[in-house]
């Protein structure tokens, strides 16, 4: 594959900024090394087993999800491109570790919350250079050289709450089990890495040519909402509102094309939260289904504002409707 020398750039700018969180919606952006959503719970509703699958890259915790529970094919999808080599990265060090070996190297935290000192280091990424594809093996070679030498900057946040190690290993069990891990390693020996496509959401129908069983946009939609409403000085009646609907509207015209009459989408997840606390237009319109969860993130359940549970809406696409 030839080799994306912008991708490094924009890396490499992304490691010399000073650190902020900013997960905007964009092409080049800070990236997640842990997913914040419950995979046995997501599973549990939509159901992987034999699917085809399009889903968003992220951290690649959503694809390891599908394939650990049985899913057929899957293909990523991204705005931001730099989430390829996140993935392609965990996928690789899952399929070249042991269980021990891919804590040490893609745990960022020890269980008592200290920075792992072998977390990424270069030893480990040169075991795994020959098992990556040659555009991903030189993006890292790159990019590792760069953080050892400057930081993470702002291209990851290794102390991010994502990356404690309880959270990662809730409705996660191939992080949480070794015997569980080694299955999912299996699993993967036996693939290609995956089609990935860098593109906005509502570009999937357009940009892939396949038809998918599950749609999976993740709460992607959900924080075009909230980015939308912090344009605005001063809240609004019915604004939340509008602006779903607008969405849903674009969503109709465009990503849903993804699927086929049988088709589920995972149209948004929503964490600590439950369905009679969200009063919105996304979890009180009738053709969706809202499904209570085991929380991902535990830490939160101190907090008097958020909850034990996690919400996860799905649309089953019918010719009717």
């Amino acid at each position: 594959m030839q080799v994306n020398n912008k991708d490094i750039k924009q890396a490499i700018n992304l490691i010399n900024q000073p650190y902020h969180v900013s997960y905007s919606y964009s092409p080049y952006n800070t990236c997640f090394l842990y997913s914040t959503e419950n995979q046995q719970g997501i599973n549990d509703i939509i159901n992987y087993a034999d699917k085809d699958v399009i889903t968003v890259a992220s951290s690649g915790d959503q694809y390891l999800g599908a394939i650990y529970y049985g899913a057929n094919k899957v293909d990523l999808y991204d705005i931001n491109k730099l989430t390829k080599y996140i993935s392609f990265l965990k996928i690789a060090a899952i399929k070249t570790l042991s269980y021990k070996d891919f804590q040490s190297f893609f745990f960022p935290l020890t269980i008592d919350g200290k920075e792992r000192k072998n977390f990424w280091n270069l030893k480990t990424l040169k075991r795994l250079l020959p098992s990556l594809p040659n555009d991903v093996g030189y993006f890292w070679e790159n990019i590792m050289y760069e953080y050892n030498k400057k930081g993470y900057g702002n291209f990851i946040v290794p102390t991010s709450y994502c990356n404690h190690v309880p959270m990662i290993k809730t409705g996660m069990p191939f992080y949480a089990e070794e015997a569980e891990y080694y299955k999912l390693q299996a699993l993967l020996r036996q693939r290609d890495y995956p089609l990935f496509n860098s593109c906005d959401v509502f570009d999937i129908a357009s940009t892939f040519t396949s038809k998918y069983d599950i749609i999976y946009l993740s709460n992607i939609l959900e924080s075009m909402v909230a980015s939308t409403m912090q344009s605005y000085p001063y809240s609004s009646f019915g604004l939340e509102d509008h602006i779903e609907s607008e969405l849903l509207e674009r969503a109709e015209n465009s990503i849903f094309k993804a699927g086929h009459k049988n088709s589920t989408v995972m149209l948004s997840y929503r964490s600590n939260d439950t369905i009679d606390n969200s009063t919105d237009l996304f979890y009180n319109c009738v053709l969706f289904d809202a499904h209570e969860i085991p929380c991902k993130n535990k830490e939160e359940k101190n907090d008097e504002h958020q909850f034990d549970t996690d919400i996860v809406l799905t649309y089953k696409l019918t010719k009717k409707n």
